[in-house]
């Protein structure tokens, strides 16, 4: 009887239509071994205007410049000028939106650059970028959008300790960042070794809480495989009346490319 039930729900097309949306896959973490690494870039916007925001995975360093213009080559120019200061990434995580495409894979190519994209709709893929999209926001917010006094906060909350102990401040320099805070001489003093290590042990032992919390109501997924016909969900009505095939794995493993037929 199960099979037989399995078998008309499988050929009927209103059945498909409205199928539940699919369990989460186990959480995969993004790793970042070394400052400056991988970095992950977003835009976002705050009355009226527009920002281009880039953090760093392994620091936790956020960048944010206001945006004139909306094009590519605007974006690019200001992560050249965030390069000369802190190096070239090896890894660059965007949304894939209309400002990191075609010319901005072009962009990436000639520096050397990986360009990995998120899984459209799902800004879960890209949750690190999101993150600090809602936290320069907030800080902007609070400040009315007032550039100047954000610029002033945003040395204060590169310096605030995270989760695992250390400030960006002191992942990237060793050190606080003398601010307009009081602060006792030997609060400035360079971290050990030994304060690293401490700090990346509990950053693993959280990673290691969030990540078996996820997978406790995740299922993996059965694979596809190219040339594969398969039914795709409308992000918005969350109906499943579109159509593709796949073409093939993308490098996360996790999602695919294909087109719709």
């Amino acid at each position: 009887m199960n099979n037989d039930i399995e078998q008309v729900v499988s050929s009927c097309s209103t059945c498909q239509l409205h199928l539940w949306s699919q369990q989460p896959e186990p959480l995969v973490h993004s790793t970042s071994s070394q400052p400056f690494e991988s970095v992950s870039v977003d835009l976002f916007e705050s009355a009226c205007a527009h920002y281009l925001i880039m953090v760093h995975r392994f620091l936790g360093w956020p960048c944010i410049s206001r945006l004139g213009r909306m094009g590519t080559r605007a974006v690019t120019d200001i992560l050249r000028d965030w390069f000369v200061d802190y190096g070239v990434p090896q890894i660059i995580r965007s949304d894939g939106g209309p400002q990191f495409r075609s010319e901005f894979q072009d962009f990436c190519r000639d520096m050397h650059i990986t360009h990995q994209l998120s899984s459209a709709y799902h800004p879960a893929s890209n949750g690190h970028a999101e993150s600090a999209v809602k936290s320069m926001k907030m800080l902007l917010q609070k400040y009315e959008n007032n550039w100047r006094y954000f610029r002033q906060s945003l040395l204060e909350w590169r310096n605030v300790p995270r989760a695992d102990g250390l400030s960006p401040a002191q992942w990237l320099f060793g050190r606080r960042l003398r601010t307009q805070v009081p602060g006792h001489p030997a609060s400035y003093d360079c971290l050990s070794d030994g304060d690293f290590l401490a700090a990346l042990s509990k950053r693993n032992v959280d990673k290691g809480k969030v990540q078996d919390n996820f997978n406790a109501r995740s299922s993996v997924l059965t694979p596809l495989s190219p040339n594969t016909n398969v039914l795709v969900q409308d992000p918005h009505s969350k109906k499943w009346n579109q159509s593709a095939t796949v073409i093939r794995v993308r490098e996360n493993g996790q999602s695919y490319l294909s087109y719709l037929l």
